[in-house]
């Protein structure tokens, strides 16, 4: 993790397809990082679990889930 430079914002942008940012409030990607890569993505939404860390968002699965599938039931 410490040796990936992260993608370019140009790189971000050339994502075409639908994207669903998840991010816990508590989450070790600062909300702001998680903002600035929705912004970048032409077909993006943002999700953003409240009280909730990093590894959290897999102890929630009933709110990922009311997130996940109405978002790929999008793109059927």
């Amino acid at each position: 993790m410490h040796a990936f430079n992260g993608w370019s914002d140009d790189e971000i942008r050339a994502i075409t397809v639908p994207t669903l940012v998840l991010v816990g409030d508590t989450d070790f990607v600062p909300l702001g990082h998680a903002l600035e890569m929705f912004n970048l993505l032409p077909d993006a939404q943002l999700a953003v679990l409240p009280g909730t860390t990093h590894m959290g968002v897999m102890r929630r699965p009933d709110r990922v889930l009311s997130l996940i599938c109405p978002f790929l039931a999008e793109g059927a």
